[in-house]
């Protein structure tokens, strides 16, 4: 049975212009659940997506290979890209060890900005 939150995920269609194929882009180049197969998917279905957190993961989901490793990658890449305020709250009203989660990414983001850029 699916969290509380995810069953309200609906797919609203495809991304971006141009033809879309659920098992296209992903399903023809990705063959494992290694990271170089999983990582480039996740990159391909957030930047196919990037306006909208949910629709991100229901395209992970269509694309089809290893699924739940690219959800957690492309999830990951578009809540670092939309930020706490950009998520869904449904999404994060039941989500287990929030307050947890929330303290490390602050944490991870306080770190970042001590440590100087490499030119």
């Amino acid at each position: 049975m699916a969290a509380p939150g995810l069953r309200a995920l609906t797919w609203r269609g495809p991304p971006g212009p141009g033809p879309w194929c659920p098992r296209g882009w992903c399903h023809r180049r990705c063959h494992g659940a290694g990271v170089l197969d999983s990582f480039p998917c996740a990159l391909w279905c957030f930047r196919a997506t990037p306006e909208d957190f949910e629709t991100t993961l229901c395209t992970t989901v269509a694309a089809g290979h290893d699924a739940d490793t690219v959800r957690a990658m492309a999830s990951t890449v578009s809540g670092a890209y939309h930020g706490l305020s950009g998520l869904p709250t449904r999404l994060l009203d039941d989500l287990e060890f929030r307050d947890h989660l929330i303290a490390l990414a602050d944490g991870l983001y306080d770190l970042s900005v001590r440590i100087p850029a490499v030119d």
